[in-house]
């Protein structure tokens, strides 16, 4: 035969992702039927046991230390857990309990992992330091003052359901219980009778009624998030190709096949990039604990405060005009698992985040040029230029993955049997049902009947359809982009004000209050945004091909063990020591701002903001403009960097970028592929020697009784 005489074919990608996954699920019907009881009896037992203990140490380290544990996306006891795993637990089974209980293999550390990864923003800013605090708020009598005005213009439309409203109840957990406490010096045995002594006198009932409606929508939204993920994970998977650079940090941590421990554990430039991450931290936690007299901690980089004083005078100095947490401001910091995220990172996207940063920037100096003093912008009313692009690019992009990635699912069931078409159809139609039932649910409880107000079906709809795609918005920034840190400055609140949208009679005012403190529980501060991380989870075992219903339940589980212990821990907490004595921000400040702001939502009609508007259009126009062009110039900038405009906190992270990008295009152009895969490592290390020392010291703060402020991922508050 002639060479040229065989016809070409074109590749079926359909019927090679078809395969994959007959090839997964014959080499999951191939288990040890005992695969099912390991599970029920080793494995989700002790993802449960994780989970409880992640949930009561971030709630416990934040009421009694300070020290967020969990701040970002990054899962700190997670990452801990499984470094323990991997270096202790398994070679334990392996030489001491052999033949007894077999080492975790992969997919089973992935589902652990996962479980702790997708849980553990519960206990903190994902919904436990919202969601407590603000029963309690708006019926307190200390904070509804005359002065404030919240019985005449708040309270009558915020549905009772939802609250605290007893004065007399209020009093009891913002004061706690009547319970003596021990002394320090106490037996052990005495103490412990005062914490059932406490849990008995807890009213229990009175916090749970309110609670078990705010949890209605908390899982209608974790649904949404779920069926979201799965909607869009094929497309950004198999067509996108989006390398999904958090995923790729804890598989670098999973043993190979064959092996015990993993291959970058025997690679000497992976531990010298996590001693120098890990000793770095290490000798600021010892001079703020006082180990080191007499000497000064290393810092992180020049703030913001430094700029600015060094910019006063200089064609720079409108940079002071940004407030301190809006788009636009400028830092030199830097941290360790930023630089090797973007080192990770292919450097058409490390350079979009840091070159689309200094573009925002460079937006407000223009600014100040042209006498524009107005730069600010918060994370639920107001837009300066900077966020005003992003969050039009945000909605643009979003829209259009959101109609690829349903397209596909269309496509994909073309000419199928009618069970792989329900198949494949099954996580939209999980979306629009926990949409639906998000909606249903806004539309019953968002606002109080008898106040004459109601919150109609448009405004319910159009409340859940941008929050839906500031969602995706914000997972696409985590699977393509790898930021592990935000908030945005991108909501339904700043469209409304944007738009004037009060002037209709079907989007009044007085249904807009309500809303501000449903979007306080799960919306607001997004640095442990649950939706991003699910949708990690699930990349996780697709490449893992761990069974995909133990995968699951594993974390749905998790979930609700996380639910009730985070929940049972804080309302414990509060009715021990008093929601007075809790965290300021979280359990006073916090939730008298949030009804502060709810009111003068209801009674100040915003006005349509043609200077807004058009930084919004100007933001879609060029993100379109963007995606069109990518298509035939390879070299134009990704989109990716401007649509994090709306996120105030690339500023302490983007300096790490550029330095991430510049070390790969140096590695890469002199050395090669071979060398970028051997010197990674190098910056992996720094990954895990910052999230180690971040599990460890506070863990030490805690037992020696020494402060650990500084030493976490989160270093903006």
């Amino acid at each position: 035969m002639q060479m040229g005489s065989t016809p070409y074919k074109r590749v079926d990608l359909e019927r090679l992702e078809s395969h994959a996954a007959e090839t997964a699920a014959t080499t999951a019907s191939t288990e040890p039927r005992t695969a099912w009881l390991r599970w029920m009896l080793f494995v989700l037992p002790l993802a449960v046991l994780l989970c409880l203990l992640q949930a009561w140490a971030v709630v416990l380290g934040a009421t009694y230390s300070n020290v967020y544990i969990s701040s970002t996306l990054i899962t700190v006891i997670g990452f801990g857990s499984l470094m323990l795993i991997v270096l202790l637990v398994n070679p334990f089974l392996h030489y001491v309990l052999r033949g007894v209980i077999a080492p975790l293999s992969r997919a089973e550390l992935v589902s652990i992992f996962a479980t702790l990864l997708v849980s553990s923003g519960i206990s903190t800013f994902g919904l436990t330091s919202q969601l407590v605090p603000i029963i309690q708020a708006p019926w307190n009598p200390a904070w509804n003052t005359p002065q404030r005005g919240w019985d005449e213009q708040l309270l009558p439309y915020l549905h009772p359901n939802l609250y605290l409203t007893d004065a007399e109840e209020v009093r009891v957990v913002r004061h706690g219980v009547a319970v003596p406490q021990p002394p320090e010096s106490a037996a052990m045995e005495e103490k412990i009778d005062y914490l059932v002594d406490v849990f008995d006198a807890i009213p229990w009932w009175t916090y749970l009624r309110p609670l078990t409606y705010w949890l209605v929508f908390v899982v209608a939204s974790y649904g949404m998030f779920y069926s979201l993920s799965f909607v869009v994970l094929r497309y950004w998977s198999r067509r996108e190709k989006l390398i999904f650079p958090l995923v790729q940090l804890p598989q670098t941590l999973l043993p190979a096949h064959g092996r015990l421990l993993p291959p970058a554990f025997r690679s000497p430039l992976f531990w010298a990039g996590f001693m120098v991450a890990m000793g770095f931290l290490s000798w600021n936690a010892s001079v703020t604990a006082g180990w080191i007299a007499g000497l000064t901690d290393i810092p992180w980089g020049m703030n913001q405060e430094r700029v600015n004083e060094l910019s006063e005078g200089t064609a720079f100095e409108g940079l002071s005009l940004v407030n301190s947490q809006a788009p636009g401001t400028l830092q030199f910091m830097f941290g360790f698992v930023a630089i090797g995220i973007a080192f990770l990172l292919p450097t058409e996207i490390s350079f979009s985040v840091w070159f689309y940063y200094l573009v925002g920037v460079a937006v407000v100096v223009v600014g100040s040029w042209m006498n524009f003093t107005d730069f600010r912008s918060d994370w639920l009313w107001k837009n300066n230029p900077t966020s005003g692009l992003g969050a039009g690019g945000m909605l643009c992009f979003s829209a259009v993955s959101l109609w690829k990635a349903v397209s596909d699912h269309v496509r994909l069931g073309a000419g199928r049997s009618v069970a792989e078409r329900l198949k494949l159809a099954a996580p939209v139609v999980g979306l629009f049902v926990c949409i639906a039932v998000m909606i249903a649910w806004l539309m019953r409880f968002g606002v109080n009947p008898e106040s004459g107000t109601r919150l109609n079906f448009l405004f319910a709809f159009l409340f859940v359809a941008v929050t839906t795609l500031v969602t995706l918005g914000l997972m696409r920034i985590v699977a393509e982009g790898g930021i592990y840190w935000f908030q945005s400055h991108l909501s339904f609140f700043h469209v409304y004000r944007m738009l004037g949208l009060g002037k209709f009679s079907l989007l009044k005012t007085a249904a807009l209050g309500p809303l501000v403190p449903v979007y306080w529980v799960l919306f607001l501060d997004l640095k442990t945004f649950m939706a991003p991380n699910l949708l990690n989870a699930a990349r996780m075992q697709q490449d893992e091909h761990a069974h995909r219903g133990r995968f699951h339940a594993t974390i749905a589980i998790g979930i609700v063990v996380s639910l009730a212990a985070a929940l049972g821990m804080a309302i414990f907490l509060c009715y021990m020591r008093g929601g007075n004595q809790m965290s300021d921000w979280f359990y006073t400040s916090g939730p008298a701002q949030t009804m502060d702001t709810a009111r003068n939502a209801i009674r100040e009609a915003p006005r349509f903001d043609g200077a807004t508007t058009a930084w919004y259009v100007t933001g879609a126009v060029w993100v379109m403009i963007t995606m069109v062009a990518r298509q035939f110039l390879f070299w134009f900038p990704h989109p990716i960097g401007f649509i994090m405009l709306i996120n105030p906190w690339i500023s302490p992270v983007w300096m790490s970028f550029f330095i991430g990008w510049a070390c790969k295009r140096l590695v890469v152009k002199y050395g090669g592929k071979a060398t970028y895969d051997t010197v990674k490592l190098f910056f992996i290390g720094l990954i895990m020697g910052e999230i180690m020392a971040v599990f460890i010291w506070p863990a030490l703060g805690v037992i020696f009784d020494f402060a650990t402020q500084g030493i976490d991922l989160n270093r903006m508050g």
